[in-house]
């Protein structure tokens, strides 16, 4: 009976370990808005965005584009179908977490992907004439790392949760045991 015990115990407390720990980071997409949207005379737009259906940019497909960087130096790090009320549009977007490193605005141009721009993040901006998938490009940080700039990806932030169920399932499994030792 020991035996099963300490196997349900070392199972919770497994799952509890590997499943915080694979959910510790935080979604790329997370990096990325939206912060500005305005006409040609400055005045506000009306934009939506949702999840792309078109073919995604891949840095494989992006570091040719850009020409002076192989896909290991860059990542993508953002890509959404972009609608809006008036045309042109200037967007302007937030990249978080790469302060300093280069960034490009891609845009589909219905048969291929395009450079609209590139600039320094935190802020970059592209004007576009017609919209459709939109993508964002990022240079990773010296090394490959996939986060730049000064600021750390948040990380552990989902780790409570499965520590909590994972101290409960001990307990109960350990009440067990203590009320079957008794009986």
């Amino acid at each position: 009976m020991k035996k099963v015990v300490i196997s349900i115990l070392v199972v919770v407390l497994a799952v509890t370990l590997f499943g915080a720990t694979a959910l510790a980071a935080g979604s790329a997409s997370d990096d990325v808005e939206i912060t500005n949207a305005v006409d040609g005379s400055g005045n506000a737009v009306e934009y939506t965005e949702a999840e792309t259906s078109v073919p995604w940019l891949t840095e494989e497909i992006a570091a040719p584009i850009i020409g002076s960087v192989t896909p290991a130096d860059i990542q993508v790090l953002w890509q959404r179908d972009i609608t809006a009320e008036t045309l042109p549009v200037t967007l302007t977007f937030t990249v978080n977490n790469f302060d300093g490193k280069t960034g490009w605005v891609f845009h589909w141009n219905g048969s291929a992907w395009e450079i609209i721009s590139s600039g320094t993040c935190p802020t970059l901006t592209g004007t576009f004439s017609d919209l459709s998938p939109v993508a964002i490009v990022v240079q990773k940080a010296a090394g490959g790392s996939s986060t730049g700039g000064n600021t750390s990806p948040a990380t552990g932030q989902p780790v409570g949760l499965y520590l909590s169920f994972g101290i409960m399932a001990a307990a109960l499994c350990g009440a067990w045991a203590v009320s079957k030792k008794r009986a």
